[in-house]
């Protein structure tokens, strides 16, 4: 199984990661598909799993042409909107991040995902904030600063310290104007 190959093999990453990639030669789209799906839930187990599935990924997008990228993004979209099992949507994110298309901040239905995940539970939020500058990088949503700029508002009223912060630093990178609250302006540094 792969999990124990990752946790037994850990000096040979580079090994597992080019016979992983070698899985995806010479499939079918669908096969593709099926196989990124099988990927995506064995290993998303820990943090570790999610930061592997995340380094992996360079290796098997350039199996993927741009239409099969399109389709996935667009499905795993919908299916992260739905799904509750945070652990498989974290993989999932990281094939979004790597399968954007050349104007992915004029992307609708990206942007949408986003939207409706600062809008949901604590949880989803946290999910939302981890991937919006792996996404955009340095690039915010083409015509919806504003729109982002009051769902961050929003989320930061529901998440703990350190995903305010995290806003924070996304809304700096990203040049959006967060309107402070007067108690954060006073607040003083515990001693």
């Amino acid at each position: 199984m792969l999990k124990t190959r990752i946790k037994e093999d850990i000096p040979k990453k580079e090994e597992i990661v080019v016979r992983i990639s070698d899985d995806f030669v010479k499939l079918s789209d669908e096969e593709k598909t099926k196989l990124l799906d099988e990927y995506i839930t064995e290993i998303s187990e820990n943090s570790d799993e999610y930061n592997f599935f995340a380094s992996i990924m360079p290796e098997i997008k350039k199996h993927f042409g741009d239409k099969l990228r399109n389709t996935i993004r667009s499905n795993y979209a919908d299916i992260i909107k739905k799904e509750e099992q945070l652990n498989i949507n974290r993989n999932r994110f990281s094939v979004i991040c790597f399968f954007k298309g050349k104007d992915f901040d004029k992307n609708d239905e990206i942007f949408s995902l986003f939207a409706n995940l600062l809008s949901a539970g604590k949880d989803k939020i946290k999910l939302a904030i981890d991937y919006l500058i792996p996404y955009y990088e340095n690039r915010p949503p083409y015509r919806k600063k504003t729109m982002l700029t009051t769902l961050l508002e929003d989320a930061s009223k529901k998440v703990d310290s350190d995903y305010k912060k995290k806003i924070q630093k996304i809304s700096s990178k990203l040049s959006l104007r967060m309107r402070k609250s007067i108690f954060d302006l006073f607040r003083f540094p515990k001693v």
